[in-house]
């Protein structure tokens, strides 16, 4: 009997794959594509539309994102194009990543019926031949850039983004849940190796983890409100338009709950960074401080203290971003070495924190 070859098919569902990103590669593709589905996005155009792709498309880690400009008569609109990459950070594959995000922008949709000061992009659907995700396109300011031009109205922004994210926990909400410890530890190790000497002294690091320790035996068997998370929300992901609405970007799905403190520290930590960009300088110290505090009392709707497992996850989001900008700078000396001093004491202050 002839040897089954069982690889035929993984091959030509790869091939097919491969065919389908060199397709949306090309913005042709993507125009042809949508040109017969542009009517049912936008009923009762005037007149047959006409699409062009506006500039150069939004590179990401798993991702490419395309604009679309719509012109029908006086009518303008834009579409977003968001072609899925595969790769490791697709675990489940694109298609399950496809229909994860469609879900995920119908629950940020909900989350926007709650508050005039949110907005959402509109999903309308999945082009399985491009591996895209076809959305509405959302027009504003990356949140940072628009802290840095605007005063008068900046906390009340951090107080849509608390509140945007805790009607979003709300809708994920999966119980309560042990306060991952022991993954903390671990992933903290983890990056403090790939730092080593030359980013942290060694007698710093042994302060790190006698701090994550300490901790850690503080929140043994805690248990803390778990969600599917946002999993990146930073003020990178958060756009600001014309009329001061906020919309949150990027949204994905955890594969199991995490504790909420997750999502507050990675913003935190976000805003913290802020002071390191020169275009950014008018984003004091002290303004950080009342945007954090703004952010996390619309959050729990009360003023708060923070939490000993709000302040490890700081930690660990802070070592990460120390590790992102040795990468990232890594032949410019001068611009690590202000990094390193930068988030050295940034830590330093949440090291000092339980002896306060």
């Amino acid at each position: 009997m002839a040897e089954r070859d069982v690889s035929a098919p993984s091959q030509q569902a790869s091939a097919t794959r491969d065919l389908g990103q060199d397709r949306a590669r090309d913005p042709r593709a993507i125009l042809t594509r949508l040109a017969g589905r542009v009517g049912d996005y936008f009923p009762n155009l005037p007149v047959p539309p006409q699409l062009e792709v506006v500039g150069s498309p939004l590179e990401m880690d798993s991702s490419v994102v395309w604009q679309v400009s719509v012109a029908a008569g006086s009518r303008r609109e834009r579409l977003a194009v968001k072609v899925f990459r595969a790769g490791p950070r697709r675990p489940y594959g694109v298609e399950a990543a496809l229909h994860t995000q469609l879900e995920t922008l119908k629950e940020a949709a909900r989350v926007c019926e709650r508050s005039p000061a949110f907005r959402s992009p509109r999903a309308f659907e999945i082009l399985p031949d491009l591996n895209a995700l076809v959305m509405e396109w959302v027009e504003g300011q990356r949140l940072l850039d628009w802290l840095a031009t605007s005063f008068h109205a900046s906390e009340a922004t951090a107080r849509a983004c608390g509140e945007w994210l805790r009607h979003f926990h709300v809708l994920r909400a999966a119980g309560t849940g042990d306060a991952e410890i022991t993954t903390r530890r671990h992933n903290i190790e983890t990056v403090l190796a790939e730092l080593g000497p030359k980013a942290l002294a060694p007698a710093f690091a042994e302060r790190v983890r006698a701090y994550v320790a300490g901790i850690g035996n503080e929140l043994v068997g805690a248990a803390v409100p778990v969600c599917y998370s946002h999993g990146d929300f930073s003020a990178s992901n958060v756009l600001v338009d014309r009329e001061g609405r906020v919309a949150v970007l990027d949204i994905s799905r955890g594969e199991r709950p995490s504790p909420v403190e997750h999502d507050l520290a990675s913003f935190l930590v976000s805003l913290e960074a802020a002071p390191l960009f020169p275009q950014r300088w008018s984003i004091t110290r002290g303004r950080v401080a009342r945007l954090q505090t703004a952010f996390l009392e619309a959050y729990f709707e009360t003023r708060v203290a923070r939490s000993s497992l709000l302040h490890l996850l700081e930690v660990f989001y802070l070592l990460k971003k120390l590790r992102y900008y040795h990468r990232h700078y890594r032949k410019r000396w001068l611009a690590r070495a202000w990094a390193t001093r930068f988030f050295a004491r940034r830590i330093e202050e949440h090291l000092n924190w339980k002896q306060a």
